[in-house]
């Protein structure tokens, strides 16, 4: 049925087959996964008392220290948006600042120990949440999945 509807609309180029096409078989499953994983954030933000922004950039910061820049990029924030972001966190005392070693007009941010604590809290209730996204996956369909999904993070569009 939904074969037919791409096939007839004017804006599309009919496709052979809906598997072959990316936009079904991957964008839109990924805009699916993505409602998800916003749904667990927005959840488990919510029980810790914080905002559903700030708790991705708690979440990455959990990865390693970063940018103000990085982080902007990390929550789908403009700079400016990630610096009112840094500035909120920082203030609560869940991360500091810090002049990067090597050039020092760079700040680097990390996790305070509350901010940590926080961090792991989150992490905790997504992951035993999320773990159902990837029943029927074996190690090596994980693996892969993992592989791919880190190379299509990394470019820019």
């Amino acid at each position: 049925m939904l074969q037919a509807h791409v096939a007839e609309s004017p804006n599309r180029p009919a496709v052979a087959n809906a598997e072959d096409d990316p936009l079904f078989g991957i964008i839109f499953p990924l805009f699916a996964i993505r409602g998800h994983l916003v749904e667990l954030i927005e959840q488990a933000s919510h029980d810790v008392d914080v905002a559903p922004t700030e708790a991705v950039a708690l979440l990455h910061l959990a990865n390693r220290d970063m940018m103000v820049s990085e982080i902007s990029h990390a929550a789908g924030l403009q700079r400016s948006g990630g610096s009112v972001l840094v500035d909120r966190l920082h203030a609560r005392r869940l991360i500091k600042r810090t002049p990067d070693e090597r050039d020092r007009r760079v700040v680097r941010v990390s996790l305070t120990p509350s901010g940590s604590r926080i961090a792991s809290v989150l992490l905790e209730q997504i992951s035993s949440k999320a773990l159902s996204l990837l029943q029927g996956l074996g190690t090596t369909d994980r693996r892969r999945l993992a592989s791919g999904l880190q190379r299509m993070a990394a470019v820019r569009v």
